[in-house]
């Protein structure tokens, strides 16, 4: 006899063992979908030959693999919605390969409505920002990567060459910050 709704179970334990979030499994999902509308002709089958145990428990692990690719995808959707937050309105490079196109659309669409939310409510404030005030207006930042000559909104122009400090305002570099490019000194 088959053992069903293993597969969902390994995709769930597949969020566990990885750091961030492990590449989009989207061949475990479809041989779960596959699953599901197998064990759907089986609970018909099951009921029209009146044997309604069995019939119950195929109806069970259709739920569980169900529950399981429900829990596998609002996992991820939380860490896009936490990353946007952290990162800003970009994905990192290292972890674009671990997203599905679908995933990767989710992601600029959330952002898009984190935006529009934000200027509504108010043009000044940054509602990803900390919600802690910050003691000073500016941070001292060391350079970890080379990223050249970059324009911020108030400051201006700025060069950021690798091992180097620099002083400059706190939300003009905060994103730079969260993604490690910049290392605020204390």
């Amino acid at each position: 006899m088959q053992i069903y709704a293993e597969k969902s179970k390994k995709l769930v334990r597949e969020l566990k063992t990885s750091k961030w979030l492990p590449p989009y499994n989207s061949g475990l999902i479809n041989e779960i979908s596959t699953e599901i509308t197998e064990l759907h002709g089986k609970v018909v089958e099951s009921l029209a030959s009146q044997n309604d145990n069995l019939a119950v428990l195929q109806a069970g692990c259709i739920e569980r693999n169900k529950r399981g690719v429900l829990a596998y995808l609002n996992y991820r959707a939380s860490k896009l919605e936490s990353l946007r937050v952290e990162n800003g309105p970009t994905i990192p490079p290292h972890y674009s390969h671990q997203l599905s196109s679908d995933e990767v659309d989710y992601f600029r669409k959330y952002s898009a409505l984190l935006q529009e939310y934000s200027s509504k409510v108010c043009e000044f404030v940054d509602i990803t920002a900390d919600l802690v005030p910050p003691k000073d207006l500016f941070i001292e930042v060391r350079v970890k990567e080379e990223i050249g000559d970059i324009v911020l909104p108030v400051s201006g122009q700025v060069t950021f060459k690798k091992n180097t400090a620099q002083l400059v305002r706190r939300e003009e570099v905060a994103s730079l910050v969260r993604q490690g490019v910049l290392k605020q000194t204390k």
